[in-house]
């Protein structure tokens, strides 16, 4: 029996067990195998002989594998070391050696939270998203009252388009913290795509006002207003997303069209070229597209 696994088997031993846990459990096997017990069987004897033969050479190897092995005290030290390289490799955007990292240290620590939840969140970025999902699942299973994990979790089933499931989410989130501007925010894309346009603008509006220098709330909201022909709106939206930010050639570019879809060339046009300046993929086309018809 070359697995240790067997010989703590033999024993009757969890994989687990401390070295006084074993010594214990030897004494009494000992105890109860010995062969003087049976000195009036020869047969019982011989059996008590093997026995505790097989019971001594378990117990010295499991003895011998212990010797020299880190105390739980130790493992966990380590696996926080590499939970925290984890941490700064995600940090640094290194996404796959934070999960190298993070995989490390709930090896040596499977009740380590904190590296499932990054490790999750590192997956997410990486788009894997079943295994983000997983990740969260147990940190949840951990940790049940973090909001956090429920919006992470959330926008894991909403890239994988399990909407159900990414509402569920949302909606934990906001049950456990009434002011996680996050969970608003991502439950409003999802009403977005599902095409429930005036709920995606109430999350909205309570994102923005639990944060109200929440640029992309500004944006998504514009964008929704956009769709119901809220011009008015769309374009206050817009209005204060580049009060906030200048450089938004995104806003710029919405704004613009906003613009020439009510008639109002001289400001479309302003927005048109600032966007482009900005570096705007779209908008760079389309003036060069203007410019070409006045040319012509």
């Amino acid at each position: 029996m070359d697995d240790l696994s067997e010989h703590y088997k033999l024993l009757g031993l969890r994989p687990d067990a401390s070295p006084e846990e074993i010594k214990q459990t030897y004494r009494d096997l000992a105890h109860v195998w010995h062969p003087d017990r049976f000195l009036n069987n020869p047969r019982l004897q011989q059996k008590a002989n093997e026995k505790m033969k097989e019971i001594n050479h378990a117990y010295e190897i499991l003895m011998d594998a212990l010797q020299g092995m880190p105390t739980p005290d130790e493992i966990r030290l380590k696996a926080a070391e590499y939970c925290n390289s984890g941490h700064g490799h995600f940090n640094l955007k290194n996404y796959t050696q934070a999960v190298k990292d993070y995989d490390k240290a709930i090896e040596l620590n499977p009740r380590m939270e904190s590296a499932y939840f990054y490790r999750g969140t590192a997956h997410h970025y990486l788009e894997n998203y079943t295994q983000a999902i997983k990740d969260q699942d147990k940190f949840i299973e951990l940790n049940p009252k973090m909001e956090r994990a429920y919006v992470n979790r959330g926008n894991a089933h909403f890239n994988l388009k399990n909407y159900t499931q990414a509402f569920k989410d949302y909606d934990r989130a906001i049950e456990l913290s009434k002011t996680n501007e996050d969970a608003f925010y991502y439950r409003g894309l999802a009403h977005y795509r599902l095409k429930n346009y005036t709920q995606a603008i109430k999350d909205y509006d309570r994102a923005i006002e639990l944060n109200p220098k929440m640029e992309r709330a500004y944006f998504e909201r514009g964008a929704t207003h956009f769709i119901l022909k809220n011009y008015t709106e769309a374009i206050k939206d817009y209005d204060k997303l580049i009060e906030l930010n200048k450089t938004n050639a995104r806003a710029f570019w919405k704004r613009s069209l906003i613009y020439g879809r009510i008639g109002n060339k001289v400001q479309s046009k302003y927005d048109l070229q600032t966007a482009a300046e900005l570096g705007h993929v779209f908008a760079q086309i389309e003036q060069r597209k203007k410019k070409w018809w006045s040319w012509m």
